[in-house]
């Protein structure tokens, strides 16, 4: 749903309430809702989708809240709002419209839940923190894994970033149900934790080959992240899990990051999921090359890798298509490169070990 907030004679600013502008809406239908900050004077608002098109569909409502909802085609659409006198004719002066060029209807919603990796921090390289259709912005895989999605099959794409620095997966199941609630739109969830897990003065244990009644099961990591495959699945949506990168700044927490990942290959198989989850830990193992220097996080390359990852793992998933390219040379921005370097001389043995920012 798209909310034009309107004064009288002023329009202030558009924004977004519920599912809508920035993402894909419910397929077929665009609902939009003007909001006038003061009555006197105002007659109605004619909302008008993809104006001075030959597809070009208007409608009024001449009773507050004005509100309408257009059937309209899977797509990139836009959406006018006009504020009528008590003839319901326009106003004339410009302050008295507003519009928003770029709505996605229908298509695929993902959303993505988990810590700052999922959140992209330590991504430095800006030239893709904003998706092609403009709909996922913020940095880390998010934005192209959408790009990955938008060109495989012609429809709007969004995928909502929901990560949460700092967060352990007890936190993540606790905030599942109402992230369900303000994301309806949200057809499958990208889905994994673990490095703030294995850590703080009592690291979670992974109930790695542990069943539900079992001692040592409840409390476990396994135990969290069912809590969050059983949310999902109960609100109808579906979830993708992905192992958890490696924990390369510490050994002993990086041993139990590696039961989480096996965990996560015995929850996809437990709960019947068809996918082969995303190996993180496996990938980034082999590839350290692509961890940003602090030994928790990607780098802006490792943040493509996770994308084509992604995509892999999503490919033929509710009938998408997901062709990532060709693996191409690294590239590294200037500044990642200066603060590789910075950081591989303040680790020589003659120097302290750089520790983790994540918490």
């Amino acid at each position: 749903m798209v909310a034009l907030i309107l004064s009288a004679m002023l329009a202030t600013e558009l924004t977004i309430l519920g599912p809508g502008a920035l993402a894909p809406a419910d397929p077929g239908v665009l609902e939009a809702v003007a909001l006038t900050t003061v009555a006197a004077g105002v007659g109605g608002v004619e909302f008008v989708v993809d104006e001075g098109t030959g597809n070009e569909l208007v409608q009024t409502d001449l009773t507050p809240p004005y509100r309408t909802q257009f059937a309209v085609a899977a797509g990139d659409h836009t959406l006018g709002a006009y504020l009528l006198d008590g003839s319901a004719v326009r106003y004339t002066a410009p302050e008295a419209a507003v519009s928003w060029p770029k709505i996605g209807v229908g298509g695929i919603h993902i959303g993505t839940v988990g810590d700052s990796i999922t959140n992209g921090l330590k991504d430095a390289v800006p030239g893709d923190d904003i998706s092609a259709n403009s709909y996922t912005r913020g940095g880390g895989y998010a934005p192209v894994l959408n790009d990955y999605l938008g060109a495989g099959n012609g429809v709007p794409v969004g995928v909502l970033n929901d990560g949460n620095p700092g967060e352990e997966s007890w936190e993540g199941a606790l905030r599942m149900v109402s992230v369900l609630e303000r994301t309806p739109e949200v057809q499958a969830y990208l889905v994994f934790y673990g490095a703030n897990d294995s850590g703080g003065s009592l690291p979670l244990p992974s109930g790695l080959g542990l069943s539900p009644g079992q001692s040592g099961y409840a409390g476990s990591y396994k135990d969290y992240m069912q809590q969050i495959v059983g949310a999902v699945s109960d609100a109808g949506k579906m979830i993708f899990l992905a192992k958890p990168p490696p924990y390369l700044a510490n050994a002993t927490r990086n041993a139990l990051v590696s039961e989480y990942a096996q965990v996560v290959t015995e929850l996809v198989i437990a709960n019947g999921f068809s996918y082969v989850p995303p190996d993180f830990f496996g990938y980034f193992t082999a590839h350290p090359e692509e961890f940003h220097p602090d030994g928790v996080h990607p780098n802006g390359t490792g943040y493509q890798s996770m994308a084509r990852l992604w995509c892999e793992g999503l490919n033929g998933q509710r009938g998408w298509t997901c062709n990532p390219p060709a693996v191409a040379a690294p590239v590294i921005s200037p500044a990642e490169e200066f603060r590789n370097v910075w950081t591989m001389r303040e680790t020589s043995p003659s120097c302290p070990a750089v520790s983790s920012s994540l918490r």
